[in-house]
């Protein structure tokens, strides 16, 4: 089987360095190397964006192919097309973005992955990244889900057929109760990504091979450790902005690792990953909050202020369950009387949140008086996270407000 590796650059030239680095100094290098650079575009910083023309000519140590585009396409038609265009010639592919770092058995296990499930139909992707979530072990390196990772991954022709543009597949999934409940556990997030396409907010390519791939109840390995080190979290990238990659990575030590023999997906699964990729209906979300704030409103002209209220409860150093702008202005609107002493996230992608530490749930403090809860509509779910030791009043913020 021809396997080719896919690298998609633009105007990051100490990235692309590392990443071509890490690629390298892989044990095994890759059969060919296609490097697809974005054009440039309008505000874009020619001297790097030429430094990285420089850095792509400049790999001699594998065969290569670089196709410098003229015109800027953006990350979703690049990785599209590139992918698309590859397949002309490979039965199956290796992509990385520029910020993808490689630990130095990341083209043997992609390799390996590869050739070992190529007969596996129900497998679609092969993922060299970890989630941040426990999966129970199963004595090897890898387990199988039903999620695409896009830091770092693999399929094949005869998968990638399955992929389309299309932003009448979730429609199509919810038709099916079981496949809208298979969908629910891997996808909850992937339609408010569709809906940020449109809005023009994002532009994503992995959310529509994520549901094709959950259209067809696919399969996908995933690594209990990454072998993947993504360093575009720095603020420099297009899609993402300051932030840490909180995966846990295969230490540099390791020399070897075991596949699994069987395709099935993780054991209790629905358990594992019920909370992983939340998704609420915006129309809902979007209510909820709208509600809260004219009750904020209205309460605080004629009942006093939240810290008031607070205060008249005994509550004086809490927690606050999610950011954002109401996030914001709770903090801002507290002053002595009240502590913020914790943010609390369930997936953190930073240490602190407006000079505030973030806390992941079984990190909250027994010494907090309350927790106040922004996304009050998830209210069940964030109490499951939530250790009963915790002695702490869990309140969503609506009821806050909600008073004589």
């Amino acid at each position: 089987m021809k396997i080719a590796t896919i690298l998609f650059t633009y105007n990051r030239p100490e990235h692309t360095k590392l990443v071509l680095d890490s690629l390298k100094n892989n044990d095994q290098l890759p059969e060919k190397l296609f490097i697809f650079h974005d054009g440039m575009k309008d505000g874009t910083d020619v001297d790097k964006w030429n430094q990285v023309e420089n850095i792509i000519h400049d790999v001699k140590w594998c065969d290569t192919e670089i196709i410098s585009n003229k015109n800027n396409k953006g990350l979703s038609d690049s990785i599209v097309d590139g992918v698309n265009y590859v397949f002309n010639y490979f039965d199956a592919v290796i992509v990385l973005e520029d910020d993808c770092v490689t630990h130095h058995l990341f083209m043997d296990y992609m390799n390996a992955a590869l050739e070992k499930y190529k007969d596996k139909k129900q497998v679609f992707s092969i993922g060299a990244s970890s989630e941040e979530v426990m999966v129970p072990p199963n004595g090897c390196d890898a387990y199988f889900g039903g999620r695409i990772e896009s830091w770092g991954w693999g399929t094949w022709k005869d998968r990638w057929q399955f992929f389309k543009r299309d932003y009448r597949i979730v429609a199509r999934i919810k038709q099916d109760d079981s496949l809208y409940e298979w969908c629910q556990i891997w996808g909850q997030d992937l339609e408010a990504t569709l809906i940020g396409n449109v809005q023009g907010k994002t532009d994503s390519w992995a959310a529509f091979w994520a549901l094709s791939v959950i259209q067809e109840r696919g399969l996908c390995l995933e690594a209990y450790r990454s072998l993947v080190k993504n360093i575009g979290l720095d603020g420099t990238g297009v899609h993402c902005g300051v932030a840490k990659d909180g995966r846990e990575l295969l230490p540099d030590s390791v020399d070897s690792f075991v596949l699994p023999d069987v395709v099935e997906v993780v054991p209790n699964y629905k358990e594992v990953f019920a909370d992983y990729y939340p998704w609420v209906d915006p129309v809902i979300r979007e209510k909820y909050y709208r509600d809260f704030l004219s009750k904020w409103v209205e309460v605080t002209l004629q009942h006093g202020s939240i810290e008031e209220w607070l205060c008249k409860k005994n509550i004086s150093r809490i927690g606050i369950w999610g950011t954002g702008k109401i996030c914001d202005l709770l903090i801002d609107s507290f002053s002595n009387s009240i502590k913020v002493t914790s943010v609390i996230e369930s997936h953190p992608i930073s240490e602190d949140y407006k000079g505030i530490p973030v806390v992941v749930p079984e990190a909250i403090s027994n010494e907090l008086d309350a927790v106040l809860v922004i996304p009050g509509y998830d209210l069940e779910r964030i109490k499951s996270k939530v250790s009963q030791q915790i002695r702490c009043k869990i309140i969503p913020i609506d009821k806050v407000v909600d008073r004589p």
